[in-house]
């Protein structure tokens, strides 16, 4: 999980240049990533999200992350930051093929609406839940560490 309310990269190209990547990770590698190589190289390993901090679908900063994560930006309003830890929960829920609905009911009807509207852009384009070859893979925490 990612989480901001900033593009990263956006002044440099969308990439993360080298004299970044040293001085944040002191990496020192001799070539800088878009961040779609970056995105594309997570996504082989780990379910990826990015949450952004605001509830506006039509902002930049959602616009970008979305067109690097398709399917996968939750908006959060920045008030409700205290239920980071419900919306996380349900994305990973809702990752490892739970029903929308069941996963939506677990949650009280204030929280569920804030959950709701923080989700509400996510897409999973992937098997369905009962689709013999997903659970073939196990469950988020197999796939994770698998």
């Amino acid at each position: 999980f990612v989480i901001g309310d900033e593009i990263c990269g956006a002044s440099k190209g969308e990439r993360l240049g080298i004299t970044e990547i040293r001085t944040i990770f002191n990496d020192r590698l001799k070539k800088s990533f878009s961040l779609k190589e970056l995105a594309d190289m997570a996504m082989e390993k780990y379910e990826v999200f990015h949450i952004v901090m605001d509830n506006r679908p039509n902002d930049t900063v959602f616009k970008t992350w979305e067109k690097f994560l398709p399917g996968r930006v939750a908006l959060l309003n920045e008030k409700d930051v205290k239920y980071i830890s419900e919306v996380i929960i349900t994305l990973m829920q809702l990752t490892n093929g739970m029903p929308r609905e069941t996963v939506m009911n677990q949650w009280p009807a204030d929280v569920r609406r804030i959950v709701e509207k923080a989700t509400e852009t996510i897409r999973f384009d992937g098997p369905a839940p009962d689709d013999p070859d997903k659970k073939e893979k196990g469950g988020f925490f197999e796939r994770l560490f698998s």
